[in-house]
């Protein structure tokens, strides 16, 4: 995948790593949220994602404690979602290589309403990109912490210790 195309307010699917293996591609595709342009270290491209789920739970919204940017699939652009809303976990952020092992090339989509000319005169896509800009402040911290463990580590995926319930 081309790098110049991973932006602020990009989806991938991506094979979100595992509490249990955080330095492991995941087992099964999540679609991601883009939280920053690509990054460039030591001659290879990462990307910064928060976690994507189609499903909330108990557990979920009380250990993120409302900390999910929810976003109806219509307001996608680019990309079809497997149920109506995709759920991005803020503060569950990993740093992933930008190669097939990690990242889906087949899939790519963006936030409609990240544009600033998409959300004149649009009440819906103004109050998402307002809910955007909290979760992205949290995707923000949480992607500092991963980020200072990785140039200690050199090991892609999450900070270790770092749970989703």
């Amino acid at each position: 995948m081309d790098a110049s195309r991973i932006k602020r307010g990009v989806m991938l699917k991506c094979r979100f790593p595992y509490d249990d293996a955080p330095h492991l591609p995941g087992m099964k595709p999540h679609y991601c949220l883009a939280v920053t342009d690509a990054l460039h270290f030591e001659g290879k491209v990462y990307v910064l994602v928060a976690y994507g789920t189609s499903k909330l739970d108990e557990d979920l919204l009380r250990a993120h404690q409302g900390l999910i940017l929810s976003v109806p699939s219509i307001y996608i652009k680019g990309a079809t979602l497997p149920e109506a809303t995709g759920h991005f976990v803020a503060d569950h952020v990993a740093l992933l290589p930008l190669t097939s092992d990690w990242i889906y090339e087949d899939f790519f989509g963006t936030l409609d309403f990240v544009a600033t000319a998409a959300q004149e005169n649009d009440a819906r896509r103004s109050r998402l990109y307002e809910s955007f800009l909290a979760a992205e402040k949290a995707m923000l911290a949480a992607s500092r912490d991963l980020v200072k463990s990785f140039f200690d580590s050199r090991q892609p995926g999450l900070k270790p210790g770092k749970t989703l319930r």
